[in-house]
């Protein structure tokens, strides 16, 4: 990987972290100051409010950077090919603020308040331009914005909110943050771009590939949203709450898949219309550290999920222990299925491929959600995510197997999940010397963390072509380059 992509990749996983900073910072603060029914209020208003923004946005995330990606090296091009979109984009957030207030003022509910305190989230549409930033590979722009707006969250949250009557404040606090940082975007677009008016026939044009990529957008987040709206709507706020503090661990390493295949769905874009032996290339290596990455932080979080959840949110959330342990397969499973999604179903506009797979897989969260739920709460809808992103994989594994090798990246990466399984052994015979503690938690990482290290740069001493295999080869010519001096 080149430089310039290196220093992307680092800043969009800076990027992805600070967008889950504040509140895997803050929750277990906000657990004990709010409690889990507290959690569970905001969770579901907010996801509401996600909904809307997600209508508001259509398939901007991945179709806005694709599109800026072709053009990016003509200032002309991009600047027409920004202001056609961006019309487009003020036209759906503007229809999705109006339906959005209607049901937030006149639909009347417990949660009406909290509904109405998230309309500046909702208005923030208007201004979310990062499909442009990330398209013109400049991360650090987004980073930067990300790390003001967290820090004076961080700061506002532990001034203002001090017990369960500060559900409001905070509900508001988080809204306006929301709709601050897309605003900070705007000062440095100047820059990038001239005004080109745009023509009504130029901005219709868009509607038809946008909605191609929405539709899988709205289908997945039936599987990352739905199911939570399900525990809140047929079960209790108290059951969400331990789901959505599960799904922020297991979010921690997805963040980094998510970040290579946003940096490289702008460079695999570009690749498309150039050169296809290194878009392969690419795509081997960026496999072979996801899965990497996926086999140690699955079997790794399965492996600390009783220690770390009474020490980080306290006793009261011990049951998302078992939805940690239940949800770790998703990490690989989200890894494999990121890579052949962004780095070479969107970039080949193959959106057919990418749309049946999402809607087949929320089809079965949903039926899998409806059966288990009632039954089984939030453990029920782990289930539910399982199967649909497993029916993900497949789907993409299919349609990508003649014109990848999918074999070989399978096979070669073998031994990193036996790898991680030993990890997996070490860190339970550690815990079986020690109790439930902060330093034994602190033991158990380093000790589980150190021995993956270990073993995987020794698979990587005697695997050919592997990612591992060429970190080895750098750090050798490094070593020898030392002693020459």
């Amino acid at each position: 990987m080149d430089k310039k992509l290196q220093k992307n990749i680092i800043f969009n996983v800076v990027y992805h972290i600070l967008v889950i900073f504040v509140p895997f910072v803050t929750a277990p603060y906000l657990g004990r100051v709010l409690g889990a029914d507290g959690v569970g209020n905001y969770t579901y208003v907010q996801l509401i409010a996600s909904y809307f923004t997600c209508f508001a946005m259509l398939g901007l995330s991945n179709y806005g950077n694709r599109e800026i990606a072709k053009v990016r090296d003509d200032k002309y091009r991009k600047s027409k090919k920004f202001w056609e979109i961006y019309s487009m984009q003020l036209m759906t957030a503007g229809i999705a603020l109006v339906v959005y207030c209607i049901y937030a003022f006149l639909y009347k509910s417990s949660f009406q308040i909290l509904t109405i305190c998230m309309v500046m989230w909702v208005f923030s549409n208007f201004f979310d331009i990062t499909w442009f930033y990330m398209g013109v590979e400049k991360f650090q722009t987004i980073v930067l914005r990300n790390v003001i707006i967290k820090a004076f969250n961080v700061f506002f949250i532990f001034l203002l909110i001090k017990n369960s009557n500060d559900l409001i404040k905070y509900v508001l606090l988080m809204s306006i943050s929301q709709f601050v940082s897309q605003i900070l975007l705007w000062p440095t677009v100047r820059k990038e771009l001239l005004y080109v008016k745009p023509e009504w026939g130029d901005i219709r044009q868009h509607f038809k590939p946008n909605m191609m990529l929405f539709l899988p957008a709205i289908a997945s987040s039936v599987y990352n949203i739905m199911d939570k709206l399900m525990i809140g709507a047929i079960s209790s706020k108290s059951a969400l709450a331990y789901y959505e503090y599960s799904d922020k661990i297991i979010q921690i390493p997805s963040l980094i898949f998510s970040a290579m295949g946003t940096v490289l769905l702008s460079r695999m874009s570009y690749l498309s219309e150039n050169d296809n032996h290194e878009a392969e290339r690419l795509i081997g290596l960026s496999m072979d550290l996801s899965l990497v990455i996926a086999s140690g932080a699955s079997f790794g979080i399965a492996a600390v999920a009783n220690e770390l959840v009474p020490l980080y949110y306290g006793e009261e959330f011990m049951p998302c222990a078992k939805i940690l342990i239940y949800l770790a397969p998703t990490i690989f499973l989200y890894a494999w299925a990121n890579v052949l999604r962004m780095q070479y179903i969107i970039p080949r506009r193959e959106d057919k491929t990418y749309i049946y797979a999402t809607i087949l897989g929320a089809v079965l969260n949903l039926l899998f959600n409806a059966m288990l739920i009632p039954r089984y709460d939030a453990l029920g809808a782990t289930v539910g995510t399982c199967v649909a992103q497993f029916a993900v994989v497949c789907v993409f594994t299919i349609h990508c197997r003649k014109h990848l090798p999918m074999r070989n990246y399978v096979f070669r990466n073998i031994p990193c999940v036996l790898v991680a399984f030993l990890m997996y052994c070490v860190i339970v015979l550690m815990q079986q010397m020690h109790g439930i503690s902060l330093l034994g938690l602190i033991v158990d990482v380093v000790v589980g963390g150190v021995s993956f290290a270990i073993m995987s740069l020794l698979y990587g001493c005697f695997s050919k072509n592997h990612f591992l295999s060429i970190i080895i080869a750098r750090m050798s010519k490094q070593m020898t380059r030392g002693n020459n001096r």
